[in-house]
């Protein structure tokens, strides 16, 4: 996505995704949400989501909009290729997981800032 973006000379775009890419580093795999497949009533599957206890809730968003990219962006991506996404949905119950230490402030929910070292 930065390549694509900076090769057509997106600035804006490509510095997004550079900030996209920072912080799913910063979060690596104890800030990522689980999840897990689930049926409805009629057959139909989704995939319920859950995110971490302590990972501030405006981290929802930014995961929201990030699986959404794959959708929205017809340039980049082509959905008759490979397995169908099943849609998520998010459930207001949390996976508990250790919260890392030394992210910044801003990165745990209220409560859990105790856990940051780094910068807001």
């Amino acid at each position: 996505m930065i390549n694509h973006h900076a090769d057509h000379d997106n600035v804006a775009e490509a510095t997004r995704w550079v900030e996209t890419l920072r912080t799913l580093q910063d979060l690596q795999v104890n800030g990522m949400s689980d999840d897990e497949e689930a049926i409805d009533e009629s057959g139909r599957k989704y995939t319920l989501v859950y995110s971490p206890t302590w990972r501030n809730p405006t981290f929802d968003t930014f995961f929201d909009n990030l699986d959404s990219t794959r959708s929205s962006d017809r340039t980049l991506f082509n959905d008759r290729i490979g397995r169908p996404r099943n849609p998520r949905v998010r459930t207001h119950q949390t996976a508990k997981r250790t919260p890392p230490q030394g992210l910044p402030t801003s990165y745990y929910r209220e409560g859990f800032g105790a856990y940051g070292a780094g910068p807001s």
